[in-house]
């Protein structure tokens, strides 16, 4: 199987290409293709572990204050996300279907915090009042997507260690 390291280095390579071949047609949405493939580092199909994963563990123990306190945020958020799936099992590590189920997770999270009554007022003004452009939202998510597509390969088809 695929170290973190080596997905890593795939997400940022896969990213970088598609983002440089975007740039010359629509900036905009080079950008959007960046922010959505680089989010994959982020929010990869590896949160499934129990244990630290390769982001985490950089954000907990190679950091400064400030980011060691958003590392134990971050692993807080996605603990639940890791003991409620197996490691590379079909719900989490699928392509697409591990995207959306990702994606439906902090959704749920954001919806029971937003019920907390914790304000998260300026997206929900955005929704309502159509300041978001869906057509680049897609475009970051179909990004992210194609990264998880490329963590699959490299754990189940091709080996890099």
């Amino acid at each position: 199987m695929s170290s973190g390291l080596w997905h890593n280095r795939a997400t940022v390579a896969s990213t970088t290409l598609c983002t440089l071949l975007a740039i010359p047609y629509e900036p905009k949405v080079a950008l959007c293709i960046a922010i959505g493939g680089l989010s994959a580092i982020f929010l990869t199909p590896d949160l499934d572990q129990p244990t630290l994963n390769r982001t985490e563990n950089q954000l907990i123990k190679n950091s400064s204050l400030i980011m060691r306190i958003v590392g134990y945020i971050y692993v807080g958020f996605f603990s639940p996300y890791a003991y409620m799936f197996k490691h590379r099992s079909f719900w989490t590590h699928q392509p697409i279907i591990g995207t959306l189920g990702r994606l439906l997770y902090i959704a749920l999270v954001l919806c029971i915090i937003r019920l907390a009554a914790l304000p998260i007022d300026g997206l929900i003004y955005m929704w309502q009042n159509d300041l978001i452009n869906w057509r680049y939202v897609i475009v970051g998510l179909i990004m992210l997507s194609i990264n998880d597509t490329i963590h699959w390969i490299m754990d189940f088809i091709i080996q890099f260690k």
